[in-house]
């Protein structure tokens, strides 16, 4: 595996391009091979039956992948096209935006530690204050 990885490294960059250039384009023809194949199999062993439509051919199987494709878009979202959009999302969770967190992740790294010495019975102490809260408008009512 190593004497692979030097002959790698020491291959010009130019043929690494060339090479991958060539791999893509094989996998590509073989991902159209596949999905017109699939395509017309799924059509020719349901349409028929179901709804007495001709069979198809590889090509029509192609033809007809590709009119969804123009009709229908990039069915589940593109997330190159929504990156180039210019719009720029932004992933905050849960409120952290308004306590600044967004800016200092590295402060979570105490979080376990605050948890056992002090997060751990406040979070009791309010639990006891709202259940007795809770308790006390019940009696009211």
């Amino acid at each position: 595996m190593q004497a692979i990885k030097e002959k790698w490294n020491q291959t010009p960059k130019w043929l690494k391009i060339v090479g991958g250039t060539i791999l893509g384009l094989f996998a590509v023809a073989a991902l159209g091979l596949l999905l017109g194949s699939i395509i017309q199999l799924l059509w020719n062993w349901l349409m028929p039956e179901l709804f007495n439509l001709p069979e198809i051919s590889y090509w029509q199987a192609i033809g007809i992948y590709a009119l969804v494709r123009i009709l229908f878009g990039a069915i589940g979202g593109n997330a190159e096209k929504a990156a180039s959009s210019g719009k720029k999302t932004k992933r905050v969770p849960c409120d952290a935006e308004d306590e600044g967190m967004n800016k200092n992740w590295k402060s979570w790294q105490h979080y376990d530690a605050w948890w056992e010495e002090d997060g751990k019975r406040a979070f009791h102490a309010y639990s006891e204050r709202r259940n007795a809260e809770k308790s006390g408008k019940e009696d009211e009512e």
